[in-house]
């Protein structure tokens, strides 16, 4: 399925989410060491006000992670036991496997 430009700048959100706020980005906590182009900051606070409603979930899963921002707010607001993030390019899960792998490895190699 495809959508043209010019019919997502004719869709008004607020027909979806009669009461949705614009969030600025800059005034989430910004936890991922990737800014990823197609990111999801401003989603952050949608998913803290979702789970806020929900009993602790066992487990939250971001398919398509990137900066993986979702799940890495999720985990530091301890709103699920545990998380899951899914990234299919491997370049950049190649990045997250160093970070949360290798983590001892990336310091002494950048320490030198």
């Amino acid at each position: 399925m495809s959508i043209s430009t010019d019919t997502l700048q004719g869709l008004d959100l607020h027909c979806v989410r009669p009461n949705l706020q614009i969030v600025n980005v800059a005034s989430v906590r910004q936890l991922s060491p990737l800014r990823d182009p197609g990111g999801k900051t401003w989603l952050v606070p949608e998913i803290r006000r979702w789970m806020a409603g929900l009993d602790m979930p066992s487990v939250f899963i971001e398919p398509f992670a990137g900066g993986a921002i979702a799940s890495l707010s999720v985990a530091a607001e301890r709103l699920a036991r545990h998380v899951v993030f899914c990234e299919l390019d491997q370049r950049v899960a190649a990045v997250w496997h160093t970070i949360l792998i290798d983590a001892e490895w990336l310091c002494q190699t950048i320490q030198g």
